[in-house]
């Protein structure tokens, strides 16, 4: 049967930010890169990053100065502050260690570094320098290509001598390199295969 290699479908991860900006810098700067997981793709400006870590310092200032304060009851309110500032940076995506990192200098980091969030291959790049991005904002589309999907177009007629499970033969045109594979489905992939 003819057949096509193919990308894992279940392997492909698309990445996005989770807050409006700029690119700033590119690292990741063509198709074809390998990556992985936890590497710098780019870094972003972003004017609401920006705010809520200074929002976090002043708080935390606020904090160290009611400490030594007579008045009590408004620690708690600046505690929140403080929690609420620093849980917004987490679900736009930084690290606590970034955000420690803020803290102990404080001060803000300007140009907020984008990681991978899995090693692959990039197969898309819509980053570029200066570039305003969004939360819709496709930016890469990265694949795991350590294991791929071989699409073997067989007749109707020839169906019925294929089994799950069964072992294939796969010859590539370009040379002798031939490879048998563990299983052999049809059909969709199930979760155990």
């Amino acid at each position: 049967a003819v057949g096509s290699v193919a990308v894992d479908e279940t392997r492909i991860t698309k990445v996005h930010t989770r807050v409006d900006g700029w690119i700033d810098s590119v690292h990741a700067d063509f198709t074809g890169k390998p990556v992985v997981a936890g590497q710098r793709l780019l870094t972003l400006y972003s004017p609401d990053l920006l705010n809520t870590q200074e929002e976090l310092l002043l708080a935390i200032r606020q904090q160290t100065t009611e400490a030594t304060s007579v008045v009590s009851g408004m620690s708690r309110d600046t505690d929140a502050l403080v929690a609420s500032a620093r849980r917004r940076l987490q679900l736009w995506s930084l690290t606590d260690a970034e955000i420690d990192d803020v803290i102990r200098t404080k001060t803000p980091i300007v140009s907020v570094p984008v990681s991978s969030p899995a090693t692959g291959y990039v197969l898309t790049r819509n980053a570029y320098k200066g570039q305003r991005i969004t939360p819709d904002t496709e930016l890469y589309t990265l694949a795991d290509l350590r294991r791929v999907w071989i699409l073997a177009e067989v007749f109707e007629a020839d169906a019925q001598y294929i089994r799950l499970g069964m072992l294939a033969r796969v010859t590539m045109p370009y040379g002798d390199h031939q490879r048998t594979g563990r299983r052999f489905g049809c059909g969709p992939r199930r979760p155990d295969q």
